[in-house]
């Protein structure tokens, strides 16, 4: 009986020993396991800053990049507006010298005018002198 009794109480702390070693099995795996997901999950979020980073990067990149443009389109318009206005300049200076050759084209003009009328006047003048000195005679 006592044997009986001996052999029950063994089997019943082997069938302890077996249930405590499988829960503790399974809270390793269950360790393991969480582990494992917060592992990953520290990999998502290492993933995701890269990513992040990445495109802020990236952005950067692209505002840069169209600063760049933006500056290099002022710098065209400004040389567009400075030819432009040096175009203009030039074609006041040249309606400025036509203006000032046709001013001295018509002082010119009248000058050689003056001359003829004068040339005129003293030839006629001439003229009635000799008239006069022919007509004296």
């Amino acid at each position: 009986y006592q044997r009986r009794v001996r052999e029950e109480r063994e089997r019943k702390r082997q069938e302890m020993l077996r249930v405590q070693q499988e829960k503790r099995r399974m809270l390793e795996d269950q360790l393991q396991a969480q582990l494992a997901e917060k592992r990953r999950l520290e990999e998502q979020r290492l993933n995701q800053h890269e990513e992040e980073a990445e495109r802020k990067r990236q952005e950067e990149a692209m505002k840069l990049k169209e600063l760049e443009n933006e500056m290099k389109n002022t710098v065209e318009q400004r040389k567009r507006q400075e030819l432009e206005q040096a175009k203009i300049k030039m074609l006041e200076e040249h309606e400025r010298r036509r203006r000032e050759a046709e001013k001295v084209r018509m002082m010119t003009e009248s000058l050689h005018k003056e001359e003829e009328e004068r040339r005129k006047k003293e030839l006629q003048n001439m003229e009635s002198v000799f008239k006069a000195q022919v007509d004296a005679m």
